[in-house]
């Protein structure tokens, strides 16, 4: 049960927007990265 406890916590320190922007920015660097490196 503790476990269960934890894990539901540990997403809290973190909110939804943080993660969205940083998948964002992480996404466009990839991109770009690609984008430049095939040429």
């Amino acid at each position: 049960m503790n476990e269960v406890s934890t894990i539901e916590f540990v997403p809290m320190k973190f909110s939804i927007w943080e993660i969205m922007m940083a998948l964002f920015h992480i996404s466009l660097y990839i991109y770009f990265w690609n984008h430049y490196n095939s040429n």
